[in-house]
């Protein structure tokens, strides 16, 4: 008996721990953009991924008003994007790592600039005034500043997730920023769910103990 109910304790945590957490649709984009909305020029490309065998690419080649497709001020004459909404049972880690590459002189006064806008609001990740290097052969662009990651602590319920790239003072020479290992990281347990499951170890606990004595 008391193994059985403490199989059924255990099967109640990977519940309670499933339940926590509601997992990004393709974020690794190896399904290509499927789940993610798009503005402007975006694609899934196999040229410069650094996590499995597919990465987005979102460029400014086309400009749509990011401001309106993220809910954030979006400098610049607008660009493209992707996006998407999810939710969380509990506290976790956003994390993914991203690659902004340009074909502006820099740096510009035609500072283009990626964004990751979560819940809108916007984050720099960089644009031509970054620290970028000469290096993307057969990829389109002539700087990039290379694979970086980014982290973020969200909140259990719902969040709008988006990357765009803006073009700033024309909308003549392309940027485009490359994503890829979108993921929700490590789940922190939600307070109620760790006191339920420490109510049902309690429970058998005592019930051992009363077995004993008997």
């Amino acid at each position: 008996m008391f193994k059985k109910l403490s199989m059924a304790v255990a099967a109640g945590a990977f519940a309670l721990a499933g339940a926590a957490q509601a997992s990004l649709v393709n974020g690794d984009f190896e399904a290509g953009l499927a789940g993610w909305g798009t503005t402007g020029t975006t694609s899934s490309t196999g040229v410069n991924v650094n996590s499995g065998l597919l990465a987005a690419l979102i460029t400014n080649a086309a400009n749509t008003n990011l401001s309106v497709f993220t809910g954030a001020v979006i400098p610049g004459t607008g660009g493209g994007g992707i996006s998407q909404t999810f939710s969380l049972g509990s506290a976790t880690t956003l994390s993914f790592i991203w690659d902004f590459q340009t074909n502006e002189t820099t740096p510009s006064s035609f500072n283009d600039a990626a964004y990751v806008v979560i819940d809108g609001t916007a984050t720099l990740l960089a644009d031509t005034k970054s620290a970028l290097f000469v290096g993307a052969p057969g990829n389109g662009f002539n700087e990039k500043t290379g694979y970086q990651t980014f982290s973020i602590g969200l909140g259990a319920g719902s969040h709008v997730l988006s990357f765009v790239v803006t073009d700033v003072g024309d909308t003549v020479v392309d940027s485009g920023l490359y994503v890829d290992a979108v993921t929700n990281g490590v789940t922190v347990p939600e307070p109620g769910s760790l006191a339920l499951l420490g109510l049902g170890l309690v429970g058998v606990v005592a019930l051992r103990k009363r077995k004993h004595a008997a």
